[in-house]
């Protein structure tokens, strides 16, 4: 379990949003990617969420359920960033200079920053699903904190 660095999950968020066909990269592409569990790595954000009695693939499964594919042809190369993507990054990279870490963004700070802003889609279905999204950071930080006494 590691602490990602916030370039692989930009990388992954826009394969998120390339797989949905989506013509953006919104929060809810960084939450999947920050949640999604590979076959030789349990993320952090996902183990979190397991431990909260949440299965993260549930949590995936409604998000996409809530963000449907798009069918229409793209005028434009990439994927740009939404909006509050663009204000959840800002404070990511507040949050790690405010530490003192400079533009060095983790997955922690990711988090704190989507719990921080707490309107995008990921925020809104745990807050219906009766989870409180500070709890996530809370319990996500502290198993970052085991783990870095582990090693």
């Amino acid at each position: 379990m590691s602490n990602r660095p916030l370039k692989t999950l930009l990388e992954n968020a826009h394969l998120e949003a390339a797989n949905l066909a989506h013509h953006y990269v919104g929060v809810e592409h960084l939450f999947i990617a920050m949640i999604r569990e590979t076959a030789h790595e349990h993320t952090l954000t996902a183990r979190a969420l397991h431990k909260l009695h949440l299965p993260p693939q549930y949590v995936l499964e409604k998000i996409q359920y809530c963000t449907f594919p798009n069918d229409e042809k793209r005028q434009w190369e990439g994927h740009p960033h939404s909006p509050r993507t663009r204000v959840v990054l800002n404070l990511a990279y507040d949050i790690a200079a405010e530490v003192g870490r400079g533009n060095d963004v983790s997955e922690l700070d990711l988090l704190q920053a989507i719990v921080e802003e707490g309107d995008s889609l990921p925020m809104r279905l745990l807050k219906a699903m009766g989870m409180n999204p500070a709890q996530l950071f809370r319990t996500t930080a502290g198993l970052l904190a085991v783990s870095a006494k582990k090693d």
